[in-house]
């Protein structure tokens, strides 16, 4: 069974994020071996807020990996792919709303 590498999009959003993560595994038909890679911008001076809210979120989701980037520079998505897995990029406005089973990969 391949891994599946979800990296997802975030930018000043993290209970989206949240609320993709969680409703990823609310509707996961049975168990898929799954890493998380969240790559997110709050980098202005005024987002300390959404900063603060993304250090909640590395502390409840610590199984994910977590890399701050600047959305003014571009950003190459290719670079968090995991040779040899499934790489699925999503951003933060996704939530999976039906039972699905990634078996349907192979």
């Amino acid at each position: 069974m391949q891994n599946l590498n979800i990296i997802i999009v975030s930018k000043d959003r993290s209970l989206q994020v949240k609320a993709l993560i969680e409703s990823f595994y609310l509707n996961l038909k049975k168990y898929h071996p799954t890493r998380f890679t969240i790559i997110y911008d709050s980098n202005p001076p005024e987002n300390y807020l959404f900063r603060e809210a993304y250090t909640k979120l590395r502390v409840e989701f610590a199984y994910a990996t977590f890399h701050q980037v600047d959305f003014k520079n571009p950003v190459e998505v290719e670079k968090y792919f995991k040779e040899d897995e499934y790489n699925l990029v999503l951003t933060d406005n996704v939530i999976f709303t039906c039972p699905f089973d990634l078996d349907a990969l192979y």
